[in-house]
């Protein structure tokens, strides 16, 4: 084989080297974008449903104390009546919206766990409106009598109360897994590039080498003939 044909055997195969380190490059950069956007879609978006249903849980349950603090008030617990009301329908809105959700940003188990609590919203909210319209809450006693009879449909909520902070925990924990997971996709991208970087270089180092043996061998058998 010529030396002109060994040194372009071995350009092509350094460009092939660099082509792989494109392509693999590539790969994974779309893998890199498919997990990012999956962390956010499903997991940080999730996780903001939840925590907007946790707001909106304690703003609710604050209301509906409020109502019960204020009742020799007629103007302001007609007031923070009205405002519990609409709170019963925002949480009602939120968790339909979390369980119509196209992107899928809760899994089945959550699915089922969301529709529980909206069922335990329905049933504390049709119990509260219920005492409301039995009661003039005029007296001390009729705010003990009450707040008494409410323990039935404050413990409808009681599961979502205990359960939704175990739920954001848990997909806190899944977000730290899927930004190790990225950082790990990305750690094994430069380790590989790196590898195939050393091994181009070695073979273009081997190529000169050996294509300064057959060009010197011929010159000094010229020089010696001399």
């Amino acid at each position: 084989m010529s030396i002109v044909r060994q040194l372009r055997t071995s350009f092509v195969i350094c460009a092939l080297l660099l082509v792989t380190i494109l392509n693999v490059e590539s790969q994974v950069q779309r893998r890199v974008n498919s997990t990012i956007s999956a962390l956010v879609d499903e997991q940080l978006a999730g996780s903001m449903a939840l925590k907007r249903l946790s707001i909106e849980l304690a703003v609710m349950r604050r209301t509906e104390k409020s109502l019960f603090i204020h009742t020799t008030d007629t103007e302001r617990a007609e007031h923070y009546q009205a405002a519990w009301i609409n709170q019963t329908v925002k949480m009602k809105e939120l968790l339909t919206r979390a369980l119509s959700d196209a992107n899928r940003r809760f899994d089945e188990r959550e699915r089922d766990t969301l529709a529980d609590w909206r069922v335990a919203v329905e049933h504390y909210a049709t119990g509260m409106s219920s005492l409301l319209k039995e009661s003039t809450l005029r007296t001390s006693a009729d705010i003990v009598r009450i707040n008494y009879a409410n323990r039935v449909n404050v413990d409808y909520l009681r599961p979502m109360q205990i359960d939704l902070p175990r739920m954001i925990e848990m997909r806190h924990t899944t977000s730290s897994t899927f930004a190790q997971k990225i950082a790990q996709d990305q750690y094994d991208v430069r380790r590989f590039l790196q590898w195939v970087g050393i091994a181009a270089v070695a073979v273009l180092l081997m190529a000169g080498i050996y294509a300064g043996h057959q060009v010197r061998n011929p010159i000094e058998a010229l020089t010696l003939q001399t």
